[in-house]
């Protein structure tokens, strides 16, 4: 089975839906995110906060 083939037979809330690897961000001199990989399944919310909060990750699946 090839990996599309799996990919229609995950249920859809397991479908990947956003993959991000080696992320890297710059606010002026700062490098403030160093190679962040994360992904993103269908009906999960993702919420990456900068260094002017706290930081967090934040990840929660929608019913």
């Amino acid at each position: 089975m090839n990996t599309a083939e799996q990919l229609e037979t995950q249920q859809p809330q397991q479908a990947e839906m956003i993959r991000v690897q080696d992320l890297h961000a710059f606010y002026g001199e700062s490098h403030i995110l160093h190679g962040v990989d994360f992904n993103v399944k269908r009906g999960e919310l993702v919420t990456l906060l900068d260094a002017t909060v706290p930081v967090a990750v934040r990840r929660s699946s929608r019913s």
